[in-house]
């Protein structure tokens, strides 16, 4: 029948009566006001024995009671979609919510093919994670009695033991299960009624099947490998070599000894002994299946590893004994073994289960510091580093794990394990690293690849590798961030202007990053001045200096550096009669796009100290003449002017970035896979942040509208300008 939440009584009562198969199982709906009565009609009425409290003697006792049958299947309608504002009893919200989490279960894939103790083809809800079991406890403790007060056994002395709620939930999940999957449609899809078909079939003589498909995955504890390393004086007579059985027997060995942890709570551990002298304790703690699945995780960890076999000779495992073969293959397999949820814990305060390294950058030259970063080129050194709990290793310490031929090595008074990784770095050779990798690396904190978004430099290595700066190349990271800490610097001697105080941090910025020896891009808006900042750094260094700008904005610059910089020599190279013959050493330059691209080679023969180009967004695609020509031409430090750095994607900034510091970030294939596409298509903040934290010191970024620069902007000027019409034009508008 339909029934809907409109149906339900506030005097109902439901008890769940639970069938083999489960399927079968239903609920009893019944009043403790009316007990032989039915409440609604349209249901079966099913007498049925529940344990109730006897009026008479204020004790319980089991009475018969006439009850609305309702089968799962409409119980789950009728519970999925009963309303929190409903009036019922607390053992019909409590069914309710049970049944709510067994559909959430079985929407996560929490399910598993079954034999039911009379044999038949069913379906249970497991396994059940720990978050899991924390939901089912709950509503355990909700569930009044009256939702699990079915009899169970026979009574005995006037006593009566009533359903466990605990099972009561469990079989409840188990019904909804079985009855909601096996739906027309998934016997028609299926090649075999088996599991599917809505009518029960009998398959007892699947019941080893599914112990070896479903059974592990339903244990109540797991196996869990403490390794014990063998006892000091072992460690002592092993010198460098891996330890093996001597006169002390087991002292001497690698052992595993063996516990059982619960599935329900990871943190109860119970060692294997335990189980074997105190069973009843154990089992109070794990299950009356916890022998059983101490057993069938050995039988499980042999057949992944061989050693685990002497333990399932013995009549009371507790341990394994290893050789040195044994303790090879071992750790051969212990990837393995953790991969099958058994659980392998090394004792930290004697065992390093890992060997660490990093790179050690530094120079050759002698000395805290350079000037900039042409002074390092060539002279930049790279060396592994690896350490052992944080410390160091000397080179003899080294030299021992590389001619080790065991996988466990006695160092400083503990065992360090080499995995096969560690193994392969320790011969790896040390890579390449040009400077601005380095420079990328001590901004973003790691290295992986080209310190940044490069292809991988390390010929093996996956993840990120820690890089320590010493010496001058140190000192130069300090310069480097102190750079973006923003500082003021006076207008230069020979300026004819008064700079402004965000003139004058930009100025400084700008000088900080030429002194370096690195370039950048001043991304201010149009007014704020960028061609006279650029104006005052050249004022302040010695050296000569380009100008690449459109042919529009020529006269501009020329007349600007004419008006600012009254005595610095302007050269402008353009036009026919273009030169740069009469070329003096501290001279500025200015000339066109269209002039580059035909004249790169000539202009390459110039020791340019600056390089500027401005409306850099000319040169935002990498792949076209303009770019290439303009990368032709070397300069002590490259500045890019622009307003806007980004029009449409990331890798327009990736060009102008590039030619400003080569090499920041890394090729542009990986730049436009591994940082454009995350952010423009994912929004992926975290690769945001990243690029902001790498190119934060190479990019200067200010709007009109900023805190720091609206108070420092003059009043807006606003002047009408009349300009007349044509006569034609007045006869176009008359």
């Amino acid at each position: 029948m339909d029934l809907g939440p409109a149906d339900i009584d506030a005097q109902w009562e439901a008890t769940f009566i639970v069938a083999d198969p489960p399927r079968a199982s239903w609920f009893a709906l019944w009043s403790p006001d009316r007990p032989g009565g039915v409440l609604t009609a349209g249901l079966k009425q099913a007498d049925v024995d529940l344990v109730l409290r006897n009026p008479a003697d204020a004790g319980t006792g089991v009475h018969t009671v006439t009850a609305a049958r309702l089968p799962i299947r409409d119980a789950i309608d009728l519970f999925a979609t009963l309303p929190t504002s409903t009036e019922m009893r607390p053992s019909v919200r409590a069914w309710a919510l049970v049944v709510r989490a067994g559909l959430d279960l079985i929407g996560r894939g929490r399910l598993l093919p079954w034999v039911s103790p009379a044999g038949w083809d069913t379906w249970r809800v497991d396994p059940l994670e720990g978050h899991d079991l924390a939901h089912v406890d709950a509503l355990v403790a909700a569930m009044p009695a009256y939702g699990h007060c079915r009899p169970v056994g026979d009574a005995v002395d006037d006593e009566v033991r009533i359903a466990d709620p605990t099972h009561a939930v469990r079989d409840c999940f188990d019904a909804v299960a079985d009855r909601l999957i096996r739906a027309p449609a998934s016997a028609l899809l299926s090649s075999s009624p088996l599991f599917a078909d809505l009518q029960p079939t009998k398959v007892p003589h699947l019941r080893p099947w599914v112990a070896d498909v479903a059974g592990p995955l339903c244990r109540s504890a797991l196996l869990s490998l403490e390794v014990v390393p063998p006892e000091e004086s072992a460690v002592e007579r092993a010198g460098f070599d891996a330890p093996s059985a001597g006169p002390d027997g087991e002292a001497s060995s690698w052992r595993l000894r063996l516990h059982l942890r619960s599935a329900r709570d990871p943190s109860l551990l119970v060692a294997a002994d335990r189980l074997w002298h105190a069973p009843a304790s154990v089992m109070a703690m794990l299950g009356e299946g916890a022998e059983i699945d101490l057993l069938s995780g050995l039988q499980e960890a042999s057949g992944i590893c061989p050693v685990f076999e002497q333990a399932l000779k013995v009549e009371h495992p507790s341990h394994v004994v290893l050789d040195d073969d044994g303790f090879e293959r071992f750790l051969d397999a212990m990837e393995s073994l953790q991969d099958a949820g058994i659980d392998v814990r090394w004792p930290a305060e004697l065992v390093t289960t890992e060997v660490t390294r990093r790179l050690v950058v530094g120079t050759s030259a002698p000395g805290d510091s350079l000037p900039s970063v042409n002074d390092i080129k060539g002279l930049l050194t790279v060396d592994w580093e690896f350490l052992v709990a944080g410390t160091p290793l000397t080179v003899e310490e080294l030299a021992v794990l590389a001619e080790a031929k065991r996988s466990v090595v006695p160092l400083r008074g503990r065992w360090v394990r080499l995995s096969a990784k560690a193994r392969r770095q320790l011969t790896e050779p040390v890579p390449e690293i040009p400077v601005t990798d380095v420079l990328g690396a001590a901004l973003s904190g790691r290295l992986d690849g080209s310190a940044l978004f490069g292809e991988p430099t390390l010929t093996s290595s996956e993840d990120p590798v820690p890089v320590r700066l010493v010496g001058a190349v140190a000192g130069l990271v300090r310069r480097l961030r102190e750079v973006v800490e923003g500082r003021e610097e006076p207008e230069p001697a020979g300026l004819e202007a008064v700079l402004r105080p965000y003139q004058r941090r930009g100025l400084a910025w700008l000088v900080d990053l030429a002194a370096l020896g690195l370039g950048g891009c001043l991304a201010d808006d149009m007014g704020l001045g960028k061609t006279l900042q650029l104006l005052a750094l050249h004022q302040s260094r010695p050296g000569r200096t380009l100008v690449v700008c459109p042919t529009s904005l020529l006269a501009n610059w020329e007349r600007e550096a004419r008006r600012f910089l009254p005595g610095a020599t302007v050269t402008r190279f353009h036009g026919q009669s273009r030169s740069l013959d009469a070329l003096g050493p501290d001279d500025l330059v200015v000339t066109t796009y269209g002039v580059v691209r035909s004249e790169a080679e000539q202009l390459a023969t110039v020791g340019w100290d600056l390089f500027v180009i401005d409306e850099a967004q000319h040169a935002k695609n990498p792949r076209s003449r303009t770019a290439k020509s303009l990368r032709q031409i070397p300069a002590t430090s490259r500045i890019a002017l622009t307003g806007t750095p980004v029009e449409n994607r990331l890798t327009e900034l990736w060009s102008i970035m590039d030619w400003a510091v080569p090499g920041l970030l890394g090729p542009m294939e990986t730049f436009r896979r591994q940082v454009a596409v995350p952010i423009e298509r994912d929004d992926n903040a975290e690769v945001a942040d990243r690029l902001a934290t790498v190119i934060r010191p190479f990019l200067l970024r200010r709007t009109k509208a900023d805190p720091e620069i609206a108070p420092e902007l003059p009043p807006k000027t606003e002047r009408d300008v009349v300009v007349p019409l044509t006569a034609e034009q007045v006869s176009l508008y008359q």
